[in-house]
């Protein structure tokens, strides 16, 4: 997942293109929906 692509292209020293750091930071602020979501019950 994103996660594991984050790890890959950090341990490559890869620059990360804006196209995925956006994906990226959409996928943090699904994260974050999820944990409030579940924090509310």
């Amino acid at each position: 997942m994103v996660r594991d692509d984050w790890r890959a292209a950090m341990a490559a020293g890869a620059e990360l293109s804006e196209e995925r750091l956006l994906a990226l930071g959409h996928a943090v602020e699904d994260l974050a929906r999820e944990v409030a979501a579940a924090e509310r019950g």
